[in-house]
């Protein structure tokens, strides 16, 4: 048995209950989630995106009894999963599937740009009048014809010495494929270029390219639906920037953490040996691995070097308040703590349509003292909801706990937010706060269950707020509890690279956004035996991120918020989003030049070597904000296994005299047989690299 049989989850029941022909986003505010974007319902001509989770293990027969009700996008035997668009009036029928065990909406997957509205002062500083309009490809190309072959400078390989590793070295990513994961390549609506513009301005390979890049970039899976944003476009920029001989590949994430997982596995059978990705589910586990941790490790048990996003999730308390200077989105503790919770929480409870019986109590917040069942954070008004995730320690599909999220706005109006999975330990969904000022924030458990629920497991809470959080009541680490820490999911990896984000030109400090760490594992899962996660003798606390990148890196259309004053065409790329491929592209230059470098040498390589750089603020430790600090390229390589040096025989000296069938003499003879021993050194040197792929590819040699 692998999960409980709880059907579909209350906001899909909501979704399948809507008039035929109704549009299931226009019902974002109505449960709870946001109304496009990271966190919203994921909808294509009409049908919603979900995941499913079986019972026991399903067999092919139950997969194509799932395709004849919807649009299948991944199956798992191994995992009891599968990934779908599902028309809202057939839910309650894949519901009813047999030994499908819960349908759940796939909430659209966030990635790590640094995507939002610039402030005034930055506006004022970053951008001008003229540069919000967009040039057309005529003019930037003009610009490449008095810069060089590419038509925007390639201004993130100074700040990680990657210029100095390529002069030095001789190396520029040649042999070496690099698989990208991102929202879209080439479907965004509102892209302000073409893929064939960008190998036009010399910022992409491809025919044509004018630096004579030709190898067109392998787009091995795209995805056309709402909202994306051609990110992976922009991170194959990045790559192409700092490692323009390196082919470039890409796969678009999907809808969930299966189609993610299949993305990863895809990449790595068309011969990626570095992968990086940009993607945050706010449905992926914290607290043990999940599909997309699995196939990381399948990958580089393959040979490949797996990069991610640290993510964009830190808020920075502001001056003013206590918690000033300290990161203040995100808290998580070791154990639940019960107390009583506010009457007006109650009383929300209570009137819920949904209601349960109770009994219920609230997470006591109180860093020592009096118990207190609110914790405050000071926030402004939004426009549209935010998404949220509420996780505890417990195994996904065996969870017994429920735990729910409630909110008091500064008016005193209380509500009870997103909503629990039956069996997965999460609550997640969105809110919108109405007004600026203080919120108070409650954790409620849910003992309607009886003694199965009364646990008391680690909870973690993160919000997707950017640079939004104006304070938080409690702040710091004291005792068991610690605020701050917005790294989760895959990102929490030991084999996946977390990549923090620095600007390039000024790579001394991190960017204030740049997600931190440490995370904490409390389950292995042993993908031999059973995808069911068992619990660690004790929780593992990893630092995370590892390293940290450059972003603000020039594209000629990424991120449209980001024009740069003076230079009609030219947009600056801000995030963790730039900064992981920027590192990924380093990593390729180190394949390059060290072929027999295992994934654990170059990731030890990349990080011993790494300059210390600040997180930019005294209550937030370096090593949570920037890993083991900013990549440095030319002593990555220098710390890496030097490439093996293949002698050439040298044959006996000839005779010197002429031969009848060629007029040539004895040493221009042997200077042949040098030539023609080394040629064919090389060609057997490369089928026998064509062999090894095929074998790690799992195909045929």
């Amino acid at each position: 048995m692998f999960a409980d049989v709880v059907g579909l989850s209350d906001r899909l029941e909501a979704v399948a209950e809507l008039p035929a022909g109704s549009d299931p986003d226009d019902s974002a505010d109505e449960l709870g989630i946001a109304e496009d974007g990271a966190g919203s319902l994921q909808v294509e001509e009409g049908r919603v995106a979900v995941s499913i989770r079986y019972a026991t293990r399903p067999s092919e027969a139950d997969f194509a009894a799932l395709a004849a009700l919807a649009d299948v996008q991944a199956t798992s035997i191994d995992f009891a999963r599968a990934s779908a668009y599902v028309a809202p009036g057939s839910l309650e029928a894949v519901a009813a599937l047999p030994r499908v065990a819960s349908v759940v909406e796939a909430l659209q997957p966030a990635t790590s740009d640094e995507g939002r509205t610039p402030t005034v002062a930055e506006a004022a500083g970053a951008t001008g009048a003229a540069s919000t309009t967009v040039a057309s490809t005529a003019s930037v190309v003009g610009a490449a014809a008095a810069g060089g072959c590419r038509a925007v400078e390639a201004v993130g390989a100074a700040p990680l010495r990657a210029d100095l590793a390529a002069a030095t070295r001789g190396v520029d990513g040649s042999g070496v494929t690099v698989g990208i994961i991102s929202d879209s390549y080439a479907r965004s609506t509102t892209a302000l270029s073409t893929p064939d513009q960008d190998v036009a301005d010399g910022l992409l390979p491809g025919p044509g390219n004018p630096c004579g890049h030709e190898q067109p970039v392998a787009v091995i899976t795209d995805d056309g639906t709402q909202g994306v944003t051609d990110e992976g476009r922009g991170m194959a920029q990045v790559v192409h920037s700092i490692a323009p001989g390196a082919k470039l590949a890409f796969a678009a994430v999907g809808i969930d953490d299966m189609t993610f997982h299949d993305a990863i596995l895809a990449l790595t059978a068309a011969g990626a040996t570095v992968i990086v990705d940009d993607i945050f589910l706010f449905g992926e586990p914290f607290y043990h691995d999940g599909p997309v941790a699995w196939a990381i490790t399948e990958a580089e048990r393959q040979g490949v070097t797996y990069l991610t996003s640290a993510g964009n999730y830190n808020n920075v308390g502001e001056p003013g308040y206590d918690s000033a200077g300290y990161a203040v989105n995100g808290w998580q503790t070791t154990a639940y703590r019960p107390t009583g919770c506010p009457a007006a929480v109650l009383d929300a409870l209570a009137s819920r349509p949904s209601a349960t019986s109770g009994p219920f109590d609230c997470m006591d917040f109180a860093q020592g003292g009096p118990a207190d069942p609110t914790d405050r954070l000071g926030l402004p008004a939004t426009a549209d909801p935010v998404t949220f995730a509420l996780q505890w320690s417990e195994a996904w599909g065996f969870a017994k706990g429920a735990f729910r999220l409630a909110v008091t706005d500064p008016a005193g109006a209380t509500s009870i937010l997103g909503e629990t999975a039956d069996g997965l330990a999460i609550d997640s969904g969105g809110y919108k706060p109405p007004l600026d000022g203080a919120y108070g924030f409650s954790i409620v458990r849910d003992l309607s269950a009886g003694a199965p629920a009364a646990i008391t497991p680690a909870l973690k809470w993160i919000w997707a707020f950017r640079g939004t959080i104006i304070a938080s009541e409690y702040y710091g680490t004291v005792g068991d509890d610690r605020v701050g820490s917005t790294i989760a999911g895959h990102g929490g990896s030991p084999l996946a690279v977390s990549v923090a984000a620095a600007p390039a030109e000024a790579p001394g400090t991190a960017e204030d956004f740049s997600s931190v760490g440490p995370v904490s594992e409390y389950f292995a899962v042993d993908d031999l035996v059973s995808p069911v996660p068992r619990p660690l003798p004790a929780p593992v606390t990893r630092p995370k991120p590892d390293v940290t990148g450059v972003d603000r890196i020039l594209t000629n259309f990424f991120s449209s918020h980001r024009p740069v004053e003076g230079r009609p065409g030219v947009y600056a790329f801000w995030g963790t989003s730039a900064a992981a491929p920027s590192v990924a592209a380093v990593v390729a230059l180190g394949r390059q030049y060290s072929p027999a470098a295992t994934p654990a040498e170059l990731r030890a390589a990349l990080l011993s070597t790494a300059v210390p750089v600040s997180s930019g603020f005294p209550a937030i430790a370096d090593r949570d904000a920037t890993g083991s600090g900013r990549v440095d390229a030319a002593a990555f390589l220098a710390a890496l296994p030097a490439p093996a040096v293949v002698p050439v025989p040298v044959p006996a000296a000839l005779p010197d005299r002429q031969l009848a069938a060629t007029g040539a003499e004895g040493p221009g003879f042997a200077a042949g047989l040098v030539g023609s021993a080394l040629a064919a050194m090389l060609l057997g040197g490369m089928v026998l690299g064509l062999r090894r792929r095929s074998r790690a590819d799992g195909r045929s040699a």
